[in-house]
């Protein structure tokens, strides 16, 4: 994997194998995993994030509603929740996001129109 690559998934590990192998995290809801340069972050809501920090196998669990904050005092507004994990791959310098074969094309469309390159991975993505 290259430096400007990212894997990305975006589902609820109750339901999504590959999440769950990647966190040891079981959450009912949707919720976001970012591996990048061998390090794996979570993007949490504020019901799931202190649950997250003390259960899951990963290496930060960031608050979402802190992302946004913080987003929305640097742009002056509030973000999207695509605009929201595009800012946090930016800051980490990623543009190319390998994802399962099965990411929801309503968010690869999305982060492609952000200038993402989008990357599908066939089974198995681990």
């Amino acid at each position: 994997m290259s430096r400007k690559e990212a894997l990305l998934l975006i589902a609820a590990s109750e339901r999504d194998a590959n999440l769950y192998y990647a966190t040891r995290f079981i959450a009912p809801d949707p919720f976001v995993f970012i591996q990048i340069r061998g390090r794996k972050f979570l993007l949490m809501n504020d019901l799931e994030v202190d649950r997250a920090r003390s259960q899951s196998k990963v290496d930060k669990v960031f608050s979402t509603s802190r992302l946004a904050s913080d987003f929305k005092r640097r742009k002056g507004k509030s973000p999207s929740f695509v605009e929201l994990i595009c800012d946090f791959l930016t800051q980490n310098k990623v543009s190319i996001l390998i994802v399962p074969a099965d990411f929801p094309l309503i968010y690869a469309d999305r982060f492609r129109k952000m200038n993402f390159q989008v990357i599908p991975k066939p089974d198995p993505f681990f």
